[in-house]
């Protein structure tokens, strides 16, 4: 967005202390390393840095509070002090990051667009990726550009093959190809033209992923069909369910209701079902 270097904006020290310090406040970010000194980068960034934080500070307080009851309980059991003290300790701490996996997981629903590699299901988003990766770098040695991530971050890649863009408008769409739109102006038709070859299987795979929901996500059994929805590219437990659109409730209530007809007559509680 800036046409800057990343590490002008923040070092990685600097966004390793934030997220270990979470300061919710100017004042407490300015006490984080490279933040403090003159303050430039305080005023240019410091309100981003907290706004992006701060859906996260809930979980990181009880990832440390879990840290320090954990380091403690071990304190005392080296010891040979409290020892069912410190088992109680540790059963806790080990229940709150069970609690804060499951939490992270559940807001992975779909709608959600892929940040790393890690977020990309197996097979065709993996090998558009790959041969996006393949191409911005065939791309930088082609143009002598001295760093490929001028031409597409790695999270942009990501998205583009969740997205599967085929137009400049809808690559505009991804993270880090929107803005003033210099990257897309530049490189926008090649990164197509490199996708190109990937849509047929990623639109395959995406209605796949469509058919295959009922296997996906954990308690989807329980919801009526019409509230079913679809988590690509992790295993989820309990999700938030949201409204279906019109079309998506239209198609699932025929569905339930084929289902319905083709059960057997015999069945002890069909008549729980709803139709």
């Amino acid at each position: 967005e800036l046409q800057i270097e990343g590490y002008k904006v923040a070092q990685n020290r600097s966004l390793a202390e934030v997220v270990r310090r979470c300061p919710q406040s100017i004042e407490a970010l300015r006490g984080c390393w490279g933040f403090g000194g003159s303050g430039v980068r305080v005023e240019k960034y410091g309100a981003m840095f907290l706004e992006a934080l701060r859906p996260h500070v809930a979980e990181l307080c009880a990832v440390h509070a879990a840290a320090r009851e954990e380091y403690e309980a071990k304190a005392r059991a080296a010891e040979g002090g409290e020892d069912d003290g410190a088992a109680v300790a540790l059963e806790k701490v080990h229940n709150v990051k069970v609690l804060c996996v499951a939490e992270a997981a559940a807001t992975r629903v779909a709608g959600r667009m892929p940040e790393r590699p890690c977020d990309l299901t197996a097979g065709a988003e993996e090998k558009a990726y790959e041969a996006l990766i393949a191409a911005t770098h065939a791309r930088a040695e082609e143009t002598g550009e001295g760093y490929v991530w001028n031409i597409a971050m790695m999270r942009s890649l990501c998205e583009m093959v969740r997205r599967v863009p085929t137009t400049t408008d809808e690559l505009r769409r991804c993270w880090g190809l929107g803005g003033k739109g210099l990257r897309v102006h530049r490189h926008g038709e090649f990164l197509l033209h490199a996708l190109a070859p990937h849509v047929p299987a990623l639109l395959a795979g995406a209605a796949a992923d469509s058919d295959d929901e009922d296997d996906d996500e954990v308690d989807d059994e329980d919801r009526p069909l019409c509230e079913r929805r679809v988590v690509r590219g992790c295993a989820t437990s309990k999700v938030k369910v949201e409204p279906a659109t019109p079309a998506v409730a239209l198609v699932a209530s025929a569905k339930a209701q084929r289902e319905y007809c083709d059960e057997d007559d015999d069945e002890d509680d069909d008549e729980d079902r709803p139709l």
